[in-house]
């Protein structure tokens, strides 16, 4: 009888040993998997610039510099991304308002930088802007939700940078209304 009390015992507190294993385990897993997505790690989606950093980056892509690195304009090296949401620029005179920018960082040898003097035109780099085919970038649409039409809220362009892997995750997003004016500073 004790061997079978003593059994028992040790069978209970194994199985709750397991279970409670598992479900950090599980715990875990989940974890990771989110992680490995930008849109659920915080991480990739907050700013990381103050409003002075991104006028500042910002107005090395109005001004069509060749080159620059990011640390000689905002202070830092990126690791993983920079990013910075809606802002107004004042540009000799014009006010271009800004969606945001966004620059993920991968396959960097050195200083990361990129080459501003004009935006990627390559044909795989945008959809075809059927609708508009003197821009030249790629149309941000949003979809009214109450009548399910969607309309331009903007236009996003791509920067080449200097990525081992050819990778070019340096965009400008555009608002609507100040996508003429970025083009004519910019030389389209």
């Amino acid at each position: 009888m004790k061997n079978l009390f003593c059994s028992l015992v040790i069978l209970l507190v194994s199985g709750i040993s397991f279970i409670s294993c598992s479900n950090e385990i599980d715990e875990v897993q989940s974890n990771d998997l989110l992680l490995q997505t930008r849109s659920g790690d915080r991480r990739f989606v907050d700013d990381n610039l103050n409003s002075s950093q991104a006028t500042t980056l910002l107005t090395k892509f109005l001004d069509r510099t060749d080159f620059f690195y990011f640390e000689d304009v905002v202070g830092f090296d990126p690791t993983a991304y920079i990013q910075y949401g809606e802002i107004t620029v004042n540009y000799k005179g014009t006010s271009i308002k800004f969606r945001g920018i966004s620059v993920g960082v991968s396959g960097k040898k050195g200083k990361y930088g990129v080459y501003a003097s004009s935006p990627a035109t390559s044909a795989d780099m945008y959809s075809l802007n059927k609708e508009y085919p003197d821009l030249h970038g790629e149309v941000i649409y949003e979809t009214n939700e109450g009548t399910g039409m969607r309309a331009p809220v903007g236009v996003r362009y791509s920067y080449n940078t200097n990525a081992s892997n050819g990778n070019n995750d340096c965009w400008i997003m555009v608002e609507w209304e100040s996508v003429s004016d970025f083009e004519r500073i910019i030389g389209y």
